[in-house]
Order: structure tokens, then C-alpha cells, then sequence
């Protein structure tokens, strides 16, 4: 058997989005190349906006994730996610945030997912590339109470390489765990999370500081307000069923959608086929 590419259309103005239990947030990158908007398609949050960006360069189509993602220069690039503090918004209870990033410079910390406030001492989630007083050169969960804390992944990055990186919330068992390309990391305890501030892509929330902020692309963000199960996991990194969530309109049952295809304001979903 050979697997084929087969195109199929999309109305973004309208995305169906098969029901997934608890998740909350979707902001695929899919669609909207040339917009200062990054939708959630879920349409539970008012999505977010480019800031500081430019809309017809920052959207990049990755043949290598055969993704759309979009680009920070570690200067002042951001997207404010439109939903508050992580912590707050998924409930303040069990919750996942999963993402794809991608950093130009290696050993150098940068802040990829964050809600810390203006002072930079109080936050719910803080996805890193390095971090504060751990290793640079690592993947690094964070969040803080007064002082930062980490769950370590012990995962070296590499300049110019995706990864998929996931955070979890176990309300119950006072931990966060941590999982990337599929494969759990970390276990880590964690109680008392603050509620955070403004989510924001790019950077570490309202504390704006360029010497964190990230040299790098994201695509792919996707947050639930349960706890993901390392199957379920896996399945999010696994390019046949990256895009399951998604369904097109001349085949609405497929869930073997592998690829979003670029180009300006593109309606077409790239699937997986058998023939």
C-alpha cells in the first residue's frame, strides 16, 4: 500500500471541530496565513493577537512538521492568547497545554509559552527552552509562587529542531509531568499554582523582557482542562493523527488528517490517504 497525499477543502470561517472531551483551547496555525488573528477554533476564547509582528512574513509553512507556524524574533514578537492566566482559565484544577516549538539558538533561554505577571514572580505555566537557575541547554516546565519553580525534562534541544512539548496538571496529585515528542519526562510536585496573568505565545506574559523571549517558531497549541493520558499524548506528537481533531467537508469522519497546506489564506487540509 502507498500512502498519497489527498487535498481536501476547509471552510475556515466555519471549522468543525470533532468533539474531544475537555479541550478547551485549539490554535492550530491553520488557515489564516496573513492575519493578525490566531483563531481558537474551539470558540471558546476570543483568540489571540499578533503583536509587534508581521502578518504577511511571521506565518511560515514548515515542511518538515508540514505545519503552519508562526515566527518570533526575541525582540518585542508576541500573541496574547485572549484568555487570562492558564491556571485560571483551564479551571484551576487538572489541565494539559500542548504545543510544537522550535528554537534558531541553542543553549539560550527562552520563554516559548508563559502567563507571569508585569514582576515576574507569579505564574501558572511557563513552557521554556533553559530556564531560571536550571540547565540552558534543556526543556524546562516552570511555575512560580514568589519564587520560580521547575519540572526538569532532561531533554537537551537542538538549534533548528521541533519538538512537542506537553504540561500537566494533576490537581489531585500535587504534580506536574511533563512529556516531549510523545515520551513522559517528568514528574514533578506541584501545589498551590498562582492563576497567572495573559498567556502569551512568544514571551513570558506581561513581564516583557527580549532577553527571554523566543528566537523561534510555535504551531500547533492546544490546552484541555483534564488530565491527558500518555496514549492520548503520544497520539498528539504522532504525525498520523496530529490533526485528528479536525474534520473536512467532503470527508467529515476522517481522522487521519496529517498536514496543513500554506499559502495565503489556503482553505485545503493536506490528509494521509491509502490508494
Amino acid at each position: 500500500m502507498i500512502r498519497k497525499p489527498l487535498q481536501h477543502e476547509i471552510d475556515w470561517s466555519n471549522p468543525i471541530v470533532r468533539d474531544t472531551p475537555g479541550l478547551v483551547g485549539w490554535w492550530p496555525m491553520v488557515g489564516w496565513q496573513g492575519s493578525r488573528v490566531l483563531a481558537d477554533i474551539t470558540r471558546r476564547s476570543a483568540g489571540g493577537t499578533l503583536t509587534n509582528m508581521d502578518p504577511s512574513s511571521d506565518w511560515i509553512y514548515d515542511g518538515s512538521l508540514r505545519a503552519m507556524s508562526l515566527d518570533f524574533d526575541r525582540t518585542n514578537d508576541a500573541v496574547p492568547l485572549g484568555i487570562g492566566g492558564v491556571n485560571s482559565y483551564l479551571g484551576s484544577g487538572d489541565w494539559t497545554v500542548a504545543l510544537w516549538a522550535l528554537t534558531k539558538s541553542a543553549n539560550t533561554r527562552q520563554v516559548i509559552l508563559g502567563d507571569w505577571n508585569s514582576g515576574g514572580n507569579s505564574n501558572s505555566c511557563n513552557i521554556e527552552f533553559g530556564g531560571y537557575d536550571v540547565p540552558t541547554d534543556q526543556i524546562n516546565l516552570g511555575w512560580a509562587t514568589g519564587s520560580p519553580h521547575y519540572a526538569q525534562t532532561g531533554v537537551t534541544y537542538s538549534a533548528n529542531t521541533w519538538y512537542h512539548i506537553v504540561m500537566v496538571r494533576d490537581f489531585v496529585g500535587g504534580t506536574i509531568d511533563g512529556y516531549v515528542n510523545g515520551v513522559h519526562k517528568v514528574n514533578a510536585a506541584a501545589s498551590g499554582l498562582n492563576a497567572g496573568v495573559t498567556a502569551t505565545l512568544g514571551r513570558a506574559g506581561d513581564y516583557v523582557a527580549s532577553s527571554i523571549a523566543l528566537n523561534g517558531r510555535i504551531a500547533d497549541v492546544r490546552m484541555y482542562n483534564r488530565v491527558l493520558g500518555a496514549g492520548e499524548i503520544h497520539r498528539l506528537w504522532h504525525p498520523r493523527s496530529r490533526w485528528a481533531g479536525l474534520r473536512t467537508l467532503e470527508s467529515p469522519n476522517n481522522v487521519e488528517a496529517a498536514a496543513a497546506a500554506g499559502g495565503g489564506g489556503s482553505r485545503y487540509l493536506t490528509l494521509l490517504g491509502v490508494g
